[in-house]
């Protein structure tokens, strides 16, 4: 189990104090569950026991991305990347509109904005679009690097982001928290899963940027490997609910880049990885199978074998499960993620013709888009928002093949 590679939480022990000197603190919202807590666990013991003969490593990828670099956006790929960066999404750092102080002052970069919805995911969410942005338009040449409007100062802005977000990182060896990446103000079990879920895009994030500034690698990937292996340890104890369910396969998508180029490239660096390169693989796979194990059972909700079913009617209020970008982010990743941890590859291909049938079937439109709850957000890519076109639904892939949020144009498209 983790426990061969990893030290179990002592929660007496406080975050060091320069994370309570920039306003990050630890919030331990919940004290250990019993009694019905205990017999779920001992049935995802069970289920994880029964994945030891999966096998050790990720099954290869479909296909292999691209270096950056090696091709560069250019025509109108280029004008949509520019228009991005020049409109809303570039300015967003700079911006006094209601709700703009989530990025712009968040606690990620040492900000005083209250989490909004109880949740700090704001920022890391603006990152995971805005940094392949910029690395893809820095990619392209000095000369698409000019055309960025300088009052919005896009590229200082992201670089000083990932840089105070590096040097943030909790370093401590035990304790809550402990090589947490960002502010730990949800553990998982806050009741809505914001815990495990909100720092995955920052992850993302600082994966991609480090795929266009190579000098921050080492730094990067110390950072990431760290904190997943902090997800791991509470992945042990705490129960998995709601955002963090539903987005396992973000998880497993994170870990599996980790495996794929990390790994690879640091193994023999200590620094980066503690276990060594093996104990690492181990670690982030066991984890994956364990996180898809007490995640949302994305099969049963589409083919309708288990008590959280895919809706074929009128939804009787808002949930997680049912919600569209839920859907994006979770549903439509769980097929190409099961199969790179073990599933049979017509197993997958079955999985995603079943997503793709039920979608169609119930969510489809004649004008080729895909209706989902979040109208009023406007045209978000890669989400099933009646502003998404069925190409886009899977969530744009950027640097490294990691997902990415398309940043939003100064334009909204409404349904």
């Amino acid at each position: 189990g983790l426990h061969d590679h990893i030290c179990q939480i002592q929660s007496s022990v406080p975050l060091p104090p320069r994370f309570r000197d920039t306003g990050w603190r630890h919030v331990h919202r919940r004290p250990r569950r019993q009694g019905a807590g205990a017999e779920i666990m001992l049935a995802v013991i069970n289920q994880v026991l029964s994945l030891s003969a999966e096998p050790p490593l990720p099954v290869p990828p479909a296909w292999t991305p691209l270096p950056l670099g090696l091709l560069a956006p250019r025509g109108w790929a280029l004008e949509q990347l520019l228009l991005q960066a020049n409109s809303l999404s570039g300015y967003m750092p700079l911006s006094t509109f209601p709700g703009a102080d989530t990025v712009n002052q968040s606690v990620w970069v040492g900000g005083t904005a209250a989490p909004k919805g109880g949740t700090d995911q704001w920022l890391p969410y603006w990152a995971n679009g805005n940094v392949p942005l910029l690395m893809l338009l820095r990619a392209a040449g000095p000369a698409a690097v000019a055309r960025l409007d300088p009052a919005a100062q896009l590229g200082p802005v992201v670089d000083r982001m990932m840089q105070y977000v590096l040097g943030h990182v909790n370093r401590s060896k035990s304790g809550p928290g402990a090589g947490w990446i960002g502010p730990f103000l949800n553990e998982p079990g806050d009741t809505n899963g914001h815990g495990l879920w909100d720092p995955l895009n920052m992850c993302r994030a600082l994966l991609m940027y480090s795929e266009g500034e190579p000098s921050s690698r080492p730094a990067v990937a110390a950072a990431v490997v760290a904190h997943l292996t902090a997800e791991a340890r509470l992945l042990e104890s705490d129960p998995v609910y709601k955002w963090a369910a539903t987005r396992w396969p973000t998880f497993v998508q994170v870990c599996l880049y980790v495996v794929d180029h990390v790994v690879p490239q640091f193994a023999g660096a200590r620094a980066v990885l503690p276990l060594g390169a093996a104990g690492t693989t181990k670690l982030l796979m066991g984890a994956s199978r364990l996180f898809r194990a007490k995640g949302m059972d994305w099969r049963g909700y589409y083919n309708g074998s288990s008590a959280v079913r895919f809706p074929t009617g009128p939804v009787a209020g808002w949930n997680t499960h049912d919600h569209g970008v839920n859907n994006a982010e979770g549903a439509l990743a769980w097929p190409a993620m099961d199969r790179r941890l073990g599933a049979a590859q017509g197993e997958a291909d079955a999985a995603m013709t079943l997503v793709l049938s039920r979608l169609d079937e119930y969510q489809g439109q004649p004008n080729a888009l895909f209706c989902a709850d979040e109208a009023e957000r406007g045209a978000e890519s890669g989400v099933s928002t009646p502003g998404s076109f069925k190409g886009t639904l899977f969530k744009p892939r950027g640097l490294g093949g990691l997902e990415a949020d398309v940043p939003h144009t100064c334009v909204s498209l409404r349904g």
